[in-house]
């Protein structure tokens, strides 16, 4: 995917490198940036688990498990007596 810079007078296209190339890490960097602000991909997810592993039968691990927030969404033992998640409302 071509990535461009642009400015008030000219567009021009950059450079295509790597993590690698640039010294960032999948799990010290870009996953713990992505955790800390998760927001920048998606403003309603909330992050409930790093390196998920806990399923049957398989070494597989999922890097930042979310779950997609809907509007109102509250944890367990705040002022409201419903959970909404994923828009299903769960009665605490």
């Amino acid at each position: 995917m071509a990535i461009f810079e642009l400015t008030k007078n000219e567009i021009s296209g950059l450079r295509e490198t790597t993590f690698s190339e640039i010294g960032i890490r999948e799990r010290e960097d870009l996953q713990r940036l992505l955790r800390e602000k998760i927001e920048i991909i998606s403003p309603d997810i909330l992050i409930i688990s790093e390196e998920f592993c806990d399923w049957n039968d398989s070494t597989r691990r999922i890097d930042l498990l979310g779950i997609k927030t809907v509007r109102g969404w509250r944890p367990y033992g705040t002022a409201s007596d419903t959970i909404c998640c994923n828009g299903v409302n769960h009665d605490t």
